[in-house]
């Protein structure tokens, strides 16, 4: 299990309220057997084609059963997240479902066509940082920096948002 405060081994129940949360907004997408493959390394393989889920990644799980699993409150002062890609498009399309706001904070020199997607499920993007660890951490600068009473709204916005990470709890669970 990854080291990360918060995080807990998940358990069945997680799993299965994992996939009612989700099972509304994601595709049930193929498993396939292949013999070949299976032959040649000596197992019995199966692959699960999470390349025909929505926006082409299996990420789009975690994203919808973290934001779902938000309170209303939380909905209403938006999300602020850090990715890299996948991540920070599936917040965005998660946002957008719940009706939230969302920012993706974005290495400076991501890849474009990521970069275009999280903004066409309607995310703000902000570049920061030559690589994802510096990135990883201005959503907490920004929510910082930004004073409650900032004057411009999408400052203040960011100021009350919520922070998520990939794997701040089980929320995240994909």
């Amino acid at each position: 299990m990854p080291d990360a405060p918060g995080l807990k081994e998940p358990t069945l129940d997680d799993i299965l309220q994992a996939r009612t949360a989700i099972e509304d907004h994601v595709l049930r997408t193929p498993l396939r057997h292949y013999p070949v493959l299976s032959e040649l390394l000596d197992a019995d393989v199966w692959v699960k084609h999470e390349n025909f889920q929505l926006l082409g990644a299996f990420k789009v799980r975690g994203g919808i059963n973290l934001v779902s699993q938000t309170t209303l409150d939380e909905r209403d002062r938006g999300f602020v997240t850090a990715s890299s890609g996948n991540h920070g498009q599936s917040v965005a399309y998660a946002a957008r479902a719940f009706g939230a706001a969302c920012t993706v904070v974005l290495p400076e020199g991501a890849n474009p066509a990521k970069a275009a997607a999280i903004s066409a499920l309607g995310a703000e993007v902000i570049f920061h940082g030559n690589v994802f660890e510096r990135s990883r951490f201005f959503p907490y600068f920004l929510k910082m920096w930004y004073p409650r009473e900032a004057s411009i709204e999408s400052n203040a916005k960011l100021f009350r948002s919520i922070v998520l990470r990939p794997l701040q709890d089980n929320r995240g669970l994909e």
